[in-house]
């Protein structure tokens, strides 16, 4: 089966012979083993890599029920985008089957960690792996419209559909906000993490009914606060400096 590539769509299915070919690596093993030798590679500090490794558990949780004897133990490594140390990365994959979700490497560090492990899929919704030619490769799954919790879940659960938890960290993730349940809300896109504690202590000066939602451009990341604030000018005005947008919706 051949995927269809579509660039300019930012969408990249995978290979279907490929995914039922790591499905196999995945558990065929695992009945009996006394080594751990799979890897889940996810986003660090992240709902998105939370959802990605509650996807790859749930898997886990249905496969062990219907073999006995398996062993469900794998390893996890939470990496920073962007950050990583390649000694490392490169020990950890050694020799198992990695499942890279919700994260991604360059497309020459993507080939030395095929080298290095026995099999490895990449399934990730951010814009580098496109521009670098991850793209053409059969065992990445790319798709710039979805989540990497939703792929993740996706790719062991073709055939199911995706639980509202992962639907709903999706929604945040990627910024759509079709399903958020209170429409009082003020979304902040902030500058930097290290203004926290003083852009918490004006808005605590301005109670109200909208909630507020942080997202940190530099981080990649989104938090939905127990704070409420009020629609105010002087607030906005306050906060200049601290943000480099804010939307009422």
């Amino acid at each position: 089966t051949v995927a269809e590539y579509k660039p300019e769509l930012f969408v990249k299915p995978i290979n279907e012979d490929v995914r039922l070919d790591f499905i196999k690596a995945w558990t065929t093993d695992q009945v009996n083993n006394e080594y751990c030798n799979r890897l889940l590679i996810t986003h660090k500090d992240c709902h998105d890599g939370v959802g990605t490794a509650l996807s790859v558990s749930k898997f886990e949780s249905i496969i062990r029920e219907n073999i006995p004897g398996y062993l469900t133990d794998y390893e996890i490594m939470l990496l920073e985008y962007d950050k990583f140390d390649l000694e490392e990365v490169l020990k950890a994959v050694e020799d198992k089957v990695v499942f890279i979700g919700d994260y991604n490497f360059p497309i020459n560090v993507f080939k030395q960690i095929e080298e290095a492990c026995d099999k490895v899929v990449m399934v990730d919704h951010h814009l580098s792996p496109f521009k670098d030619g991850c793209g053409d490769l059969d065992n990445v799954h790319l798709d710039l419209g979805r989540s990497g919790a939703t792929l993740t879940h996706e790719f062991f659960f073709p055939n199911q559909d995706v639980p509202c938890l992962l639907t709903l960290i999706e929604d945040r993730d990627i910024w759509n906000y079709f399903m958020f349940d209170n429409t009082d809300a003020l979304n902040m896109y902030l500058k930097d993490e290290k203004y926290n504690q003083k852009i918490s202590q004006i808005l605590r000066e301005f109670p109200g009914s909208h909630q507020v939602i942080l997202h940190y451009s530099n981080l990649k990341k989104t938090i939905q606060t127990k704070i409420y604030v009020e629609e105010s000018e002087i607030l906005q005005k306050r906060l200049e400096g601290y943000v480099i947008g804010i939307v009422y919706k």
